[in-house]
């Protein structure tokens, strides 16, 4: 259908009334092509804040003049006095707008399957309200934005998941106590078990870090363990601090509900929006993170989470995506436990060993008679059973592995204690040895595929970059 002609006149004045039967919006006029917001200001979708890409395309709402991809840009009919009905991409947040016109609140209200058919993909059902007075509304991102248009408040849905919980305000600060789990005490000795509090950087954590920032578009990002008076950051994007006291922690809501937790705007949610992070220099306004739970008995050991400072609404993926991440470090945490084990095992069987071996030496030498025995014909030496000392002898070979046992049963004396040492030796060293080549292929592994991450980034960027030009050369 043909697009009318743009409106060069001074602001758009939106006598919001939909004609009830055909559903078509009526206007004076359509926002001014001039007063559009600039196509470089916007890398993201102003509604649903998802990034534009070859395959997310960039549409102007012909109302507010917003930038909002293709699943928030609704085609509706549209009754303008100088062309008539024509049709026009809107965007969910004027198309809701009309939906509810000022003064009309005994007007007619539209139907729920109106209302999730102009909705986002990924929005869920609560809503959190935005809003628009004439002259400026206010976007999900925070930002103030003119428009001088007589819009009612609208709600958008968000994805923040709710505080089922009672919250404690009896103490010395404004926001509330970081809620105390009933097996605190069980939880420390789970976390301490894995002993990576205050380790050094490693590789595998930043990876999972850097992926969690650029899966969710975030500027900061963390793969944090709280113990009893902290949450300290093993890897951090966009962080300076390497803990933070666990009373001002977001994450210790998590550790006691066992949940992810999404917060689409922190300033609207009781459990932060008086919290120093977001009333601070921070100004956290989106959290999101994911429990990393410990397998054995479900407890929380720590979060994979990212902040930004823009409140937003999210896909509900997002948060399957910090899941998986931290399935990945609670993997990577067994691993290291189970290395550490297998390094300590091998010594402290040497130990035993070396104890038992000259426990043996001591009972042998003090069952041996002091004197010379005495000479005896070498037939009646038959019943070699009845000497003492092979007892003990057997009892050692038995503990020392196959080959000292068949040694034994063939009348030969037990292996000395230095050839069992190098025996246990050699062994540790190919264990270590295993060990170190398994990890050195998980390294190579996640360097692999985080260069093949950075190729299709590279790849879209292109993509978006030729596109981006083919439309400017097309205009």
């Amino acid at each position: 259908m043909v697009q009318p002609a743009l409106s060069r006149g001074a602001s758009v004045e939106m006598d919001a009334t939909a004609l009830n039967k055909g559903n078509v919006i009526v206007l004076e006029a359509l926002r001014s092509q001039e007063s559009w917001v600039s196509d470089s200001e916007r890398k993201r979708c102003h509604i649903c804040n998802k990034n534009f890409s070859a395959f997310r395309r960039k549409h102007h709402c012909r109302v507010c003049g917003e930038i909002v991809c293709s699943p928030c840009a609704l085609k509706k009919q549209l009754m303008l006095p100088s062309v008539g009905q024509t049709e026009a991409r809107v965007c969910v947040q004027c198309v809701m707008g009309f939906a509810n016109p000022p003064g009309e609140g005994s007007g007619v209200a539209p139907s729920p399957a109106t209302v999730a058919s102009a909705a986002p993909h990924g929005f869920s059902s609560s809503a959190s309200e935005h809003s628009l007075s004439r002259g400026h509304y206010h976007s999900t991102s925070g930002r103030t934005h003119s428009m001088n248009s007589p819009l009612t408040p609208i709600e958008l849905p968000t994805t923040s998941t709710p505080c089922d919980y009672p919250l404690d305000f009896d103490w010395e600060h404004a926001w509330p106590k970081p809620p105390a789990c009933a097996d605190e005490a069980d939880r420390l000795e789970d976390l301490y078990s894995y002993d990576i509090l205050d380790t050094p950087q490693d590789d595998v954590f930043d990876i999972i870090c850097d992926l969690a920032s650029k899966a969710l578009n975030c500027s900061i990002a963390g793969v944090s363990f709280i113990d009893e008076t902290r949450q300290w950051f093993k890897s951090s994007v966009g962080l300076i601090q390497e803990e933070i006291p666990r009373n001002v922690s977001f994450c210790a809501h998590v550790v006691y509900t066992k949940e992810p937790i999404l917060v689409a705007d922190t300033s609207l949610d009781k459990r932060f929006d008086r919290n120093p992070l977001v009333t601070g220099r921070a100004g956290i306004r989106f959290y999101a993170a994911a429990p990393i739970i410990c397998p054995g008995t479900g407890r929380v050991l720590g979060t994979v989470f990212v902040f930004d400072v823009a409140a937003r609404t999210r896909d509900p993926g997002d948060v399957g995506t910090l899941e998986k991440l931290a399935q990945v470090v609670m993997k990577n945490l067994e691993d290291r436990k189970l290395a550490a084990a297998s390094m300590e095992r091998p010594s402290g069987a040497t130990d035993r060993s070396s104890v038992l071996t000259n426990n043996s030496s001591v009972a042998a030498s003090e069952q041996v008679p002091s004197e010379p025995a005495p000479v005896v014909p070498a037939a009646p030496v038959t019943p070699a059973a009845d000497v003492p000392p092979p007892a003990p002898e057997a009892a050692l070979v038995s503990t020392t592995g196959e080959t000292a046992v068949a040694a034994s049963a063939a009348g030969a004396p037990a292996p000395k204690m230095e050839t069992m040492l190098m025996d246990l030796l050699s062994r540790t060293t190919v264990t270590q040895q295993q060990l170190a080549s398994q990890q050195g292929n998980m390294f190579a592994t996640i360097n692999s595929h985080g260069s093949q991450i950075n190729k299709l980034a590279d790849a879209v960027a292109r993509m978006e970059a030729k596109l981006m030009a083919d439309e400017a050369k097309k205009a």
